[in-house]
């Protein structure tokens, strides 16, 4: 499952989108964000290396940090990561049909195509 990750993700991603709900101090429901992130393969294989971010009104409300690697006692893919406003953020992907969904511990749940 990492290698169809990897294969599906490594690059640099840009997506316009409105907020689905409201976070306290960095957006509204309905607010226009620009997401932007950057998935590098580790050296190895063995995880993506993700920086990622929103902006709105051209400014980052929001930059994460962090990894996504495949958790063997699990057995599915764990992303980890810290936010510029000081959270941690534990999230899992699974892929169902052709899309991968990915289900967080902080604030989101996020279909991806």
């Amino acid at each position: 499952m990492l290698k169809d990750f990897i294969r599906d993700f490594a690059g640099r991603w840009v997506c316009d989108t409105r907020a689905d709900q409201n976070v306290e101090g960095l957006w509204q429901k309905g607010d226009a964000l620009r997401i932007v992130a950057i998935h590098t393969p580790a050296i190895d294989q063995s995880g993506v290396q993700l920086e990622w971010q929103a902006e709105k009104d051209g400014k980052v409300a929001l930059a994460l940090h962090g990894i996504t690697a495949w958790d063997p006692a699990a057995k599915f893919l764990r992303s980890i990561g810290y936010t510029s406003a000081g959270l941690f953020v534990d999230s899992t992907f699974t892929k169902q049909g052709e899309h991968w969904v990915q289900n967080g511990s902080v604030f989101f749940r996020m279909v991806l195509s």
